[in-house]
């Protein structure tokens, strides 16, 4: 056969075969764009109906339903009739609540400026004269009932601030006391016929139907003359009209529209796409939209830490010639779908629920219009989370005994893992728990503070001990203790009873909170068999025990000396296998992990960060050592003491202490005996500490107080707050000796001091260091605490 013959066929078939390839890639696009996959979109307004057709005939991966205002959709999305919709912050809550439980899964982004936040302002027009303590009596327009910036934000800060006067719901509703406040008002949504519908064009329906609905409606409003003031995001006012306006601060006094960084009410959450919780259905709806988009904005693609990476992607599967998402062009109205400001869309970590999402700030704004900052009828309980069955139990026990005229002390709330339970308490479905260092740093990047902190030395009295023959054992036996008695301020109170306090230290405690700036602390080590010739310099490829991810001596300590080493975030690739409780099932880091044991559920909890997993926790490292074909296993310096000479479970029942023997990283010796963790650890490090919101740390530290007092390491009642009978370390580690008090003033970061927050952010430029929970509670700018 003639040589350029055979070329010409090589190159026609290899034509043919690519062209067959393309056409099947076609046909596979159009299978996946079949009706049960496509991305049911849910619309407000005739307007938006239309955009949406127009998008779904150019991307054949949407289709459209109508319905009458975003409460008909979040039922549509959550009865599956519709995939998901774009909803103001409002909203975003309404959708959270438990009779629907959708969550938000992609943000809107307004630029460097706003990023995916944005202000929320008082509009009014240059030369009104009146300021913001004087909007009493004014006509007031706003985007529509429920919605952030037109109306949870000024009324709850006219509320919050005392300018409205307010019961509460069982007084009267909100808008029946706004609508007193104000003469007249546009508020979309509101009913017809009241003086908050007066100002309206049209219906006052919250859609397009009322032509002062949304953002630039209630701008038209005030264009028009008939309001004084609209309620509005920064972006609102149009550049060409800038010069006629001016903002209302706070403060008294008026800027230019440009200046909302520095006068306005709030900054508030972006609006976001919101669909059922399903991640199948989430990563369609993102993939959907990314193939939609318009590349007008390329931002070149880089890891970040606080936003899944996508998002820094710029479009490659988009369609023909793309469609204008954030632009309403043409079609009769402005904002439809997305907000015509939106410079790209942004992909929210998986675990992003609508708290974290709208942030604590957010949060107590919503409540402050509910009236559900009232605790007059709440429970004057600490809600105790508790991680994990046996936990519950230790709980359960406690608050039984906790018992004090007829009511607990303590509640108990269990969630599955100890992100669950910060998760909880950030809600106010709980209210405090025990947590490792690790722990303690993701629980202050979402808002919560150390309260107390475990001590595992006996400490010394705060004040001099005065004995008198008056008392003695025989006499306090019965005598309830109180509070103060560990204060270290015992001179407020008289004699008396100041030398009963020093008698209840001296003869029921064995531990006294000391009043010493030293924090409680211990040694992170790292553990062998002995005589395994192991050294620190020798561990790459070998199978390692863990703690858990984002432990403080099981994880970030080690981990963080590792990546200083090797300056690699893989940690996969450091070890040949692990059990780090936490991380993903599927990855090399659970391989030694074994679940609960059990021959019908064992492995569903494999991997898992709680006592469900045997190797979890300090015992459960250790066992991975023993038992789980372990090479080194890193844990607190106690535990092999904890766990060997007879104590610890029947796994342990033959240990003893000579079994082990440290590696040290200083170069000091390569090992030694367990016993020399002074010399030969990886890290001195904080203690475990009790977290809990800011405002209910003065309650908790309280009652801790007087509990320990009643159930602590010395007690002689039934119950013991610091003793694990069906496990370890649960609630608290059985090493404490008491509970000693955090100064209120002192942050996470100060707690944990200097030289661990070094290590930690040094661990936390490796993305797979940073949880789900750290990464929702700081993707926000505007996400702060309440």
């Amino acid at each position: 056969m003639d040589s350029a013959f055979a070329t010409q066929l090589r190159r026609s078939t290899m034509n043919a075969l690519l062209a067959a390839a393309v056409l099947l890639g076609c046909l596979a696009l159009e299978l996946v764009a079949s009706s049960d996959q496509k991305v049911k979109w849910c619309l407000k307004s005739e307007q938006e109906k239309k955009k949406c057709d127009d998008l779904a005939a150019k991307v054949p991966r949407f289709t459209c339903v109508l319905r009458h205002g975003s409460e008909e959709c979040i039922k549509a999305i959550k009865e599956g009739h519709a995939d998901a919709i774009t909803l103001d912050g409002g909203d975003v809550y309404k959708a959270g609540l438990t009779n629907y439980d959708l969550h938000p899964i992609i943000a809107e982004d307004y630029g460097k400026d706003s990023d995916t936040c944005y202000y929320a302002v008082a509009v009014v027009k240059k030369g009104t004269g009146f300021m913001w303590s004087q909007l009493k009596g004014k006509k007031t327009c706003h985007t529509g009932l429920g919605k952030s910036a037109g109306w949870n934000i000024p009324v709850g800060t006219l509320v919050a601030q005392g300018d409205i006067t307010w019961g509460g719901q069982e007084d009267e509703s909100i808008l029946k006391a706004f609508s007193e406040f104000v003469s007249a008002s546009c508020v979309p949504g509101a009913q017809k016929g009241s003086n908050l519908c007066q100002l309206c064009k049209g219906d006052c329906s919250r859609s397009h139907r009322e032509p002062y609905y949304d953002y630039d409606g209630a701008f038209q409003c005030l264009k028009d003359g008939a309001g004084d003031v609209a309620f509005v995001k920064h972006l609102t006012v149009p550049p060409s009209e800038k010069a006629g306006y001016e903002l209302l601060c706070k403060d008294g006094t008026r800027k230019d529209i440009d200046e909302y960084k520095s006068c306005h009410l709030a900054r508030v959450p972006a609006h976001a796409v919101v669909s059922r919780k399903e991640p199948e259905l989430a990563s369609r709806i993102w993939d959907s939209l990314q193939a939609a988009q318009v590349p007008l904005h390329p931002v070149p693609v880089q890891a970040s830490l606080t936003r899944t990476e996508s998002h820094t992607q710029t479009c490659s599967r988009c369609a023909p010639q793309g469609f204008p998402l954030f632009s309403s062009e043409g079609y009769g109205a402005k904002n439809l779908m997305f907000k015509d400001s939106t410079v790209r869309l942004v992909q929210l970590p998986k675990t992003t629920d609508s708290f974290l999402y709208l942030g604590a700030e957010y949060m107590s704004t919503i409540r402050s219009l509910k009236k559900e900052l009232s605790s007059d009828i709440q429970s004057k309980a600490i809600k105790w989370c508790a991680v994990s069955r046996v936990e519950t139990v230790k709980c359960d026990t406690w608050s039984i005994h906790s018992v004090d005229t007829g009511v607990a002390k303590i509640e108990c709330q269990q969630a599955p893992t100890v992100d669950e339970c910060i998760k909880k308490i950030m809600r106010k479905e709980a209210d405090a728990m025990a947590v490792d260092g690790g722990e303690v740093y993701s629980a202050g990047k979402c808002g919560l503070v150390p309260a107390m902190v475990e001590q595992y030395d006996e400490g010394t009295p705060d004040t001099p001990v005065v004995l008198s023959a008056a008392f003695t054992r025989s006499v306090l036996q019965g005598t309830e203790m109180q509070p103060f008695c560990f204060s270290s301020q015992i001179s407020v109170v008289p004699p008396m009873v100041s030398e009963t306090c020093n008698m209840f230290r001296v003869l029921l405690l064995t531990c006294v909170p000391s009043s010493a700036a030293v924090a409680s602390s211990y040694y992170a080590v790292a553990v062998v068999k002995k005589n395994s010739g192991l050294t620190w310099t020798e561990l790459k490829e070998k199978k390692s025990c863990h703690t858990g991810m984002g432990r403080t001596a099981g994880w970030n300590v080690p981990m963080g000396l590792i990546h200083n080493q090797t300056n690699d975030c893989d940690f996969s690739k450091f070890f040949a296998k692990s059990c780090a409780p936490g991380a993903d099932p599927s990855s090399n880091l659970c391989e030694l992990c074994v679940g609960s044991g059990k021959a019908v559920s064992g492995q569903e909890h494999k991997c898992k960060a709680s006592s469900e997993e045997l190797f979890y926790g300090y015992a459960g490292a250790l066992r991975c050592l023993v038992e789980g074909d372990g090479d080194v296993a890193f844990m607190k310096h106690t535990t092999v003491k904890e766990n060997s000479g007879g104590q610890g479970g029947q796994w342990a029942k033959d240990l003893k202490p000579s079994d082990f023997e440290l590696l040290c990283p200083s170069g000091l010796a390569a090992t030694m005996p367990v016993e020399q963790y002074e010399k030969c650890h990886l890290a001195k490090v904080p203690a475990h500490a009790v977290v809990t919101r800011p405002e209910s740390r003065q309650e908790v530290v309280a009652i801790l107080k007087e509990q320990q007092g009643r159930f602590g390491h010395s007690s002689t009642a039934g119950f013991k707050m610091f003793q694990s009978k069906d496990g370890k370390n649960l609630l608290f580690k059985d090493s404490t000796k008491c509970l000693q008090e955090v100064p209120s003033q002192q942050s996470y970061e100060d707690f944990l001091g200097p030289e661990y927050m070094a290590s930690i952010r040094s661990l936390r430029q490796c993305a797979s260091s940073v949880s789900d929970l750290e990464q929702a509670c700081t993707f926000h700018t505007c996400q702060q605490k309440a």
